[in-house]
C-alpha cells in the first residue's frame, strides 16, 4: 500500500471508518436471531471480527507512513486470519455461496473519468 505523508490523516480516517463498520458487523452478528446450528458459528465470527477490529483501531494512532503501512498489513492479515474462514463456515451453513466471483476486466466500465 502506497501512502503519501500528506494523506496520512485521510488514511487514518478511513481506518477508523473500517473499524466502525467492523464494530457494527460484530454487533449485528450478536443481535441477530440465528438458528441453533448457526448461532455458535455467528458468535465465533463476531468475536473474530472484534479481534480484527482491534488491529484496525491501531491504525488511527500511527504516527508515520511507515508505521501505518506496517499496521495496515497486520490489520488486513487479522481479518484473513480471524474472520474470513469463519465467515465462509457461516455462509456454508446458511446455504449461501462461498465461491469468489469470477471477474474480468471487461465486466467493469473503464475510462479516464473513472480513474
Amino acid at each position: 500500500m502506497g501512502v503519501d505523508e500528506e494523506y496520512l490523516g485521510a488514511y487514518q480516517w478511513w481506518a477508523s471508518d473500517v473499524s466502525s463498520h467492523l464494530w457494527l458487523l460484530a454487533n449485528q452478528l450478536r443481535d441477530h436471531e440465528w438458528e441453533e446450528a448457526e448461532e455458535p458459528i455467528a458468535a465465533r465470527l463476531a468475536d473474530r471480527v472484534d479481534l480484527a477490529r482491534q488491529e484496525w483501531d491501531k491504525l488511527k494512532e500511527t504516527e508515520s507512513v511507515d508505521d501505518f503501512t506496517a499496521q495496515c498489513y497486520v490489520a488486513e492479515q487479522a481479518w484473513a486470519d480471524h474472520a474470513a474462514g469463519t465467515a465462509f463456515t457461516l455462509r456454508e451453513s446458511l446455504g449461501l455461496s462461498t465461491g469468489r466471483p469470477i471477474t474480468t476486466e471487461y465486466q467493469y466500465p473503464r475510462g479516464e473519468h473513472l480513474l
